[in-house]
């Protein structure tokens, strides 16, 4: 095989790569948005997930890509150990900002919480108590009786109890 050979089997994996892409980014889409009408959750949330998940499966077609077009086996496996390293460390830290991101998705899909419920969070001297007002990938913004706005970090939010309050 020659050079343009080579660079036009890596360009008709490259297309195939980014089909899949595609494909398996609709799917994804279409089940977060069933998912997301089904438990009346806000456009905006489902929006942001759908966002997270497209990002995630992006990573996995670029290191496939990396592959496709040369990057060698050892190089490969120490760029994705470090990205995951670096990107695990982040997720299940305690107070970084992907930690509030991976919480959002796990409140997203695991807990029944919507816009306009009243909820109780905590106890004791800890205790908020509110209206949900809005929910992003970083924080809930909770609108409390005293008609504040409480900005409640949603890794927090997977620590603390939640009462849902009946109106």
């Amino acid at each position: 095989m020659d050079f343009f050979e080579i660079e036009i089997e890596k360009l008709g994996y490259s297309i195939l790569l980014f089909l899949l892409f595609l494909i398996v980014r609709k799917g994804f889409y279409k089940g977060i948005e069933s998912f997301g009408r089904r438990n009346a959750l806000s456009p905006e949330r489902i929006m942001r997930t759908k966002r997270f998940i497209a990002f995630f499966i992006g990573i996995i077609i670029l290191s496939v890509f990396l592959l496709v077009w040369g990057v060698k086996l050892k190089e490969f496996f120490l760029i994705t150990a470090t990205t995951f390293t670096i990107i695990g460390t982040a997720c299940f830290a305690s107070w970084s900002n992907l930690s509030n991101i991976s919480s959002g998705i796990i409140l997203f899909f695991s807990y029944d919480i919507k816009l306009g419920d009243r909820v109780r969070l905590g106890s004791g001297d800890n205790m908020i108590e509110g209206i949900v007002h809005d929910m992003s990938l970083f924080y809930v913004e909770i609108i409390t009786i005293e008609d504040e706005l409480v900005l409640y970090p949603n890794n927090m939010m997977l620590h603390q109890s939640i009462t849902m309050l009946r109106h």
